[in-house]
């Protein structure tokens, strides 16, 4: 109704950005490496490593 976002109703905006994480993804260690250091090179800050434990078991 008033025609405006609801941020700025109460205020205005808090932050101008949002910290957020990226799954680097990844066949191999190598791969992960190559693309943490691509991420990071694009200004990701954050990762989340999901089955990086199948790299290290023991079978």
């Amino acid at each position: 109704m008033a025609g405006m976002p609801i941020y700025d109703l109460f205020g205005g905006k808090s932050r101008e950005a949002a910290a957020v994480y990226v799954v680097p993804g990844g066949e191999n260690l190598k791969e992960y490496k190559e693309n943490i250091h691509r991420l990071i090179e694009q200004g990701f800050r954050c990762f989340k490593i999901n089955g990086a434990d199948r790299f290290f078991s023991d079978s």
